[in-house]
């Protein structure tokens, strides 16, 4: 099974993922809006990977990145931001995330990144 944990205070963006990904018995998806709760989340199971909307923790990204990377090293990471976050990007990737998706996005764009991370040989 698939563990894959978001953290957004979008969450009518993320209903219909969560939705269309757990139709398939192989995901679990969690979606959080306080990071503290995604932690205490994040340390009791083995997640295969991390979507951060940056824009809700801005500065605190490169933190959290850390905590969740040295946590657990092999989960994958993508952050979604918008263009004036973009500056935080930079970071993030020196702190191992996967790839990144700017804002505005649709469930479509969150459901591809998702299969692409997870199965990278299906595409």
């Amino acid at each position: 099974m698939y563990h894959v944990m978001i953290l957004s205070k979008e969450l009518s963006l993320f209903d219909p993922v969560r939705d269309e990904l757990e139709k398939c018995p192989d995901y679990h998806i969690t979606v959080f809006t306080d990071e503290m709760e995604l932690l205490r989340q994040y340390v009791v199971i083995e997640v295969d990977l991390v979507v951060v909307d940056i824009d809700m923790v801005l500065e605190r990204v490169k933190n959290l990145i850390s905590v969740l990377r040295l946590l657990q090293k092999k989960v994958k990471i993508v952050l979604i931001l918008s263009k004036e976050n973009l500056k935080f990007c930079s970071t993030a990737f020196s702190s191992g995330v996967s790839t990144y998706l700017l804002k505005p996005v649709v469930p479509e764009n969150i459901l591809d990144i998702i299969r692409s991370r997870l199965h990278p040989t299906s595409s």
